[in-house]
């Protein structure tokens, strides 16, 4: 049974997905034990996950993370978190998110799984991004991009390229952005296929203004591909930009149609300020552009704020038990090195004292001996004495 789960670890691993997923409903529950039930809820919940069906949560909260936290299985407990946090941010709960992706990265830091370290990387990335942390965002798609050169699997080349290109364009490098989305271009048709449409737009967002013309192909590539709010919204942009307001106005209002479960306020915004430029609305107009524009600005910054102090709070922690850990690793350094310095000298001195001893000993067998010998020549002296005086008296 473990050969089988296994297996399925593998299939997942090299993104065989729908070959894993098969292989997950043959799996007899009946016959496994408690290590083996864990893994096998841990593979359905990133069935789950990937193909976005129902929550996970169960499975992982009462199964999965208990069982592995118990038998700290670092590895296994990353990927716990990892798909907890990816069914909170189909949630759209991404302070929740975000504490678990952190959790992950905690536990992965304990590996040396690429795939895992590279995955988390990505997933942070992103939801820095959507959050406004754009320099974190920067941090996170570095990190992964590192992971992707280093193993270089073209794949993960293809993804990272264009999250670091993404990073930099939110930051307003257009120099760097540009540089990174080309180098992300060869590498694109290693990209599953549903991931095309976003990308060709993403390639658009990084040349819409320095590269217009180039940008709008990439925008009409994407929308024969899948139609998408951003994707029009973009186009939009660029047309009203060039002077075409009537086709742009039109391509907003294709863009409000389109549900696809995006934010669509600044695409409001421009349609509402478009009327009223235009005398199509009366004065409420202004005050909803208003609303939206306090709201947007407020969230944003609300958001951006407090998913970054998540972050740096969950940082200093760890940094906090890591920096425990080193502190007692130290303390026993130095203890051990004291002892390896002492423990010469102290046998030096315990040689030295039984050295001494023994000398001691044998001076006072030899005082001794000597006072016998003294005690000896005195008899001898005192008989020879009288031997002496008896001869003078004949």
């Amino acid at each position: 049974m473990v050969g089988q789960l296994e297996e399925i670890d593998s299939l997942i691993n090299h993104d065989h997905f729908n070959k894993a997923f098969v292989r997950i409903d043959e799996v007899d529950t009946a016959s496994l034990n408690q290590e083996e039930y864990a893994h096998y809820n841990l593979l359905v919940a990133q069935r789950c996950c990937i193909k976005r069906q129902r929550d996970t949560t169960g499975l992982l909260d009462k199964i999965v993370i208990p069982y592995y936290l118990s038998t700290n299985n670092h590895e296994k407990l990353a990927e716990g978190y990892y798909y907890q946090a990816f069914g909170r941010l189909l949630s759209n709960q991404l302070s929740q998110a975000v504490v678990l992706y952190k959790k992950a990265e905690e536990q992965a830091a304990k590996t040396n799984n690429d795939r895992l370290h590279y995955k988390i990387a990505q997933s942070l990335s992103y939801v820095n991004e959507v959050c406004g942390n754009h320099l974190l965002q920067l941090n996170y798609a570095k990190q992964a991009l590192a992971i992707a050169l280093a193993t270089g699997k073209e794949k993960w080349l293809a993804y990272s390229y264009t999250r670091v290109a993404m990073a930099h364009s939110e930051l307003q490098h257009e120099d760097s952005a540009i540089t990174y989305m080309r180098q992300a271009l060869p590498y694109s048709h290693h990209m599953e296929k549903e991931d095309l449409p976003a990308f060709l737009n993403n390639v658009a967002f990084t040349f819409k203004y320095s590269q217009p013309d180039s940008a709008k192909k990439y925008l009409w590539e994407s929308l024969a591909l899948q139609e998408h709010s951003n994707t029009l919204q973009h186009l939009a942009d660029i047309y009203y930009e060039e002077g075409r307001r009537d086709e742009a106005y039109r391509l907003w209002k294709r863009a409000i149609a389109v549900d696809n479960g995006t934010a669509k306020d600044n695409i409001l915004y421009n349609l509402l300020e478009e009327d009223v430029k235009n005398g199509r609305t009366d004065s409420v107009c202004d005050m909803v552009s208003e609303i939206i524009q306090i709201k947007d600005s407020l969230l944003g910054q609300l958001m951006n704020d407090s998913i970054k102090d998540l972050q740096l709070h969950f940082d200093h922690e760890t940094a906090m038990r890591r920096q425990e850990t080193m502190t007692t690793y130290w303390m026993w350094g130095v203890i051990v090195t004291i002892i390896l310095i002492l423990l010469p000298a102290v046998f030096y001195i315990g040689r030295r004292k039984y050295l001494e001893k023994i000398k001691t000993r044998d001076v006072q067998m030899q005082i001794n001996n000597y006072m016998n010998y003294i005690k000896e020549l005195e008899a001898t002296e005192e008989g020879a004495c009288k031997e002496i005086e008896e001869l003078n008296n004949l």
